[in-house]
C-alpha cells in the first residue's frame, strides 16, 4: 500500500536573507547529535552510497572521506552547532519551521542526512562525465539521493517525514520565478544569483527534493543515469 504524502499547509509568508546567513548556518545545525555523530553518519553514507551505485555506474574513483558538508570547523567541534548561531540565523531557521524542535529537525536531516546523498550524486555525475544544464544537474541530485534511501537504505518513513517538514518551509518562501516564466529557463539563467539568495534557491531545491519524495516507488538509479534526456 503506498503511503500517503500529506498535503501541504498554506502559510502566506515569505523570507529574504542574505546569502551569507544561510550558508554559514545550514551545515551548522545537528540537532542534538555531536559532531563526531554526524561525521560518523556522513561517513556511513558516503561509503553505502558507492557501495550502491557502483554496480549500476561501473567502475568509480574512490569517493571522498568526507563530504563537504560534513567538515565541521575546530570551533564546531568544541561548541554545541545550535547556539553557535547568531539571532540573525536562527529566525531565519526558525521562520521555516513550526517549532524550535522542528526547525533543529529540518536542518539536521536535510544537511546532515539528506544532502550528503545529493552531493554523492554530484560526485557521481562528475565521475561518470554526465553533463545537463544546472536544473536538469541539481533534479537528478536529488532523485538519485530519494533513490538511494528507499533502495539502500531502507528510509521510506523517514523521506515521507522530510517531506512533511520541507512543505511547511517551502510554504514560507516565496516563489522566485516571474508569472509566465519557465522555471527551468529561470534556474539555468539566474543560477548563480540564485545561489546567492538562500531563500530564492531553497525554494528550488526545496521543490526538487519533495517533488523526488512524491515519486519515490517510481526513481530507479539505473533509470536515472542512463534512462533519460
Amino acid at each position: 500500500m503506498k503511503t500517503a504524502v500529506p498535503p501541504r499547509r498554506r502559510i502566506p509568508c515569505s523570507v529574504a536573507v542574505p546569502a551569507a546567513i544561510l550558508a554559514s548556518c545550514l551545515p551548522a545545525v545537528a540537532g542534538p547529535s555531536s559532531a563526531s555523530d554526524i561525521l560518523a553518519l556522513g561517513e556511513h553514507l558516503v561509503q553505502s552510497y558507492a557501495a550502491w551505485a557502483a554496480p549500476i555506474a561501473g567502475p568509480l574513483p574512490a569517493p571522498p572521506i568526507k563530504p563537504r558538508l560534513l567538515r565541521p570547523s575546530r570551533k564546531r567541534d568544541r561548541d554545541p552547532p545550535w547556539p553557535t548561531l547568531t539571532d540573525s540565523q536562527q529566525a531565519f531557521l526558525f521562520s521555516l519551521a513550526a517549532s524550535a524542535e522542528e526547525t533543529e529537525l529540518l536542518f539536521g536531516e536535510l544537511f546532515h542526512w539528506f544532502l550528503p546523498a545529493h552531493e554523492m550524486t554530484h560526485w557521481l555525475q562528475r565521475a561518470l562525465g554526465l553533463g545537463g544544464d544546472f536544473y536538469t544537474r541539481e533534479r537528478m541530485a536529488n532523485e538519485c539521493a530519494v533513490a538511494f534511501f528507499m533502495e539502500s537504505e531502507a528510509e521510506e518513513e523517514r523521506l515521507v517525514a522530510l517531506y512533511q517538514l520541507l512543505a511547511y518551509a517551502l510554504d514560507r518562501l516565496a516563489d522566485p520565478v516571474p508569472p509566465g516564466v519557465d522555471p527551468v529557463a529561470y534556474f539555468n539563467l539566474h543560477y548563480y544569483d540564485l545561489a546567492q539568495d538562500p531563500a530564492a534557491y531553497g525554494h528550488f531545491q526545496f521543490r526538487f527534493i519533495t517533488d523526488a519524495i512524491a515519486r519515490r516507488r517510481s526513481l530507479r538509479l539505473e533509470d536515472l543515469l542512463f534512462g533519460q534526456g
